[in-house]
C-alpha cells in the first residue's frame, strides 16, 4: 500500500478547490496529484466534487468568457486581496458553562451561498469527525440538485414547504436517508428552512469555506465582465 503523503495543516479540501479552479501553486500541484494517486486518499472524491461545483459556476456565466490567458490570474489575485475577514460578533454575556458545552447564538456565524441559486448554507456544529449539523435554506422557487448520500443524513424541516422525491415535506415533518440512497431535486415554492444532521462522508469539513470562495470567484468574473475585463 502506498502510503498517502503528508500535507500541511488539512489542506486538501482547499487544494482540491483550487485544482479545479486551475490556480493550485505549482509548488503544491504534483504532491496534490501524488494524492490522487494513493488508493485511500479522499482526494479523487473531494476534487470531483469541486469540480462539479466549478462546472456549475461556468455553465451559470454562459457566454463564455472572452479568451484572455491573463484573465483568471487577474481574477484570483483580485479575489485574493478582497478575501473577506470576519467581523467579530457583538459580545453575548454567557454564564459559565461546564467544560464541552458551547453556544452559538442567533446573531453568531453566518449563511454561505452556495453555488445553486436561492441556496444558502448555516454551519451549526463542525466539532464532531464523524457528523456535521447545519442549517438548510431554500428561496421561494429554489432547487437543490440531486445527490447520493455515502453516509446517513435526517432533516427536520422547521418552516416552508420542500418536495423531495414524489413526497412534500412541511413544518415539522422529519426525512431519514440511509447510506447509498439518492435525493432527486429538492425543490420549496415558498422557501424553506430545515435542520440538517449529516454524516462527514456526505459533507467535507471545507465545503462552507468552498463555497464562499466559489461565490467570490462567480462574482469577481461577473465583475470583471461587466467592465470589458479582457479587452
Amino acid at each position: 500500500m502506498n502510503p498517502e503523503p503528508d500535507l500541511p495543516h488539512d489542506p486538501l479540501d482547499e487544494q482540491a478547490m483550487l485544482y479545479a479552479l486551475g490556480s493550485l501553486p505549482e509548488s503544491e500541484r504534483q504532491q496534490f496529484e501524488t494524492c490522487l494517486g494513493c488508493p485511500h486518499s479522499a482526494a479523487k472524491a473531494k476534487l470531483a466534487a469541486y469540480s462539479h461545483l466549478v462546472g456549475t459556476i461556468s455553465a451559470s456565466l454562459q457566454p463564455a468568457m472572452p479568451a484572455d490567458p491573463a484573465l483568471k490570474d487577474r481574477i484570483m489575485a483580485a479575489i485574493d486581496a478582497t478575501e473577506p475577514t470576519e467581523a467579530p460578533a457583538a459580545p453575548v454575556a454567557k454564564a459559565s458553562v461546564p467544560v464541552g458545552i458551547s453556544f452559538l447564538m442567533q446573531s453568531e456565524g453566518r449563511w454561505h451561498v452556495t453555488p445553486y441559486p436561492g441556496v444558502k448554507l448555516r454551519e451549526l456544529s463542525d466539532r464532531d469527525a464523524e457528523t456535521a449539523i447545519f442549517m438548510l435554506q431554500l428561496d421561494p422557487g429554489a432547487t437543490f440538485p440531486d445527490h447520493d448520500h455515502h453516509g446517513t443524513e435526517d432533516m427536520y424541516l422547521l418552516s416552508g414547504d420542500l418536495d423531495i422525491n414524489g413526497t412534500r415535506m412541511g413544518p415539522g415533518d422529519f426525512m431519514h436517508s440511509a447510506a447509498s440512497t439518492k435525493h432527486h431535486d429538492m425543490y420549496s415554492a415558498s422557501g424553506c428552512q430545515a435542520i440538517v444532521v449529516t454524516s462527514r462522508k456526505n459533507y467535507s469539513s471545507g465545503i462552507m469555506h468552498a463555497y464562499s470562495r466559489m461565490d467570490r470567484v462567480k462574482s469577481t468574473v461577473k465583475r470583471w465582465l461587466g467592465a470589458g475585463a479582457g479587452k
